[in-house]
């Protein structure tokens, strides 16, 4: 029985250490490989983000690669993942979250930007009251605050938020 609990609580602090990497190091993804080592860690994950995750990922490996075609099929599949992730759980802010970031730096010609008011609106009315951890809400706001088009007055906005937390 002990080396059961033993096996459980290493499988439990080796995954959520991996979800903790990728959650605050996806958005620093350099390369193709980069991103499918992370892909592979969350292939093996239970975790309902992981798909959202994964659609970030994707995303950005649109962003790497070098042929159009490549492009192209990387940003519809992560594009697609991610709202797909979305309508299974459409009240995850970490979910909106990545939407979020993503719609408001993809080019407008792609077309994938219709929910940035919405996800924006979302996060900064629900995230004081969420379970995530506060150091991660903090995380997420201050990029949040780092996007382009952002107007005065949701920046501000999302200043009062950070001073909620």
């Amino acid at each position: 029985m002990k080396i059961f609990l033993f096996f459980v609580f290493v499988t439990v602090s080796v995954y959520s250490t991996g979800i903790e990497e990728i959650r605050n190091n996806f958005l620093t993804v350099k390369t193709i490989k980069e991103a499918d080592n992370y892909i592979q860690l969350l292939e093996k994950s239970d975790l309902k983000e992981a798909n959202a995750y994964k659609a970030a990922l994707l995303l950005m490996k649109a962003k790497f690669a070098f042929f159009p075609f490549n492009k192209w099929s990387y940003f519809k599949e992560g594009s697609e993942l991610l709202d797909n992730a979305i309508k299974t759980d459409a009240k995850n802010i970490e979910m909106r979250y990545i939407r979020f970031l993503f719609q408001s730096e993809i080019p407008k010609f792609l077309g994938y930007h219709k929910n940035i008011e919405e996800d924006y609106t979302f996060i900064v009315n629900n995230i004081v009251n969420s379970s995530l951890p506060l150091k991660f809400k903090q995380t997420m706001l201050g990029k949040m605050l780092l996007v382009k088009g952002l107007t005065v007055s949701q920046s501000t906005k999302i200043n009062k938020v950070i001073q909620k937390l």
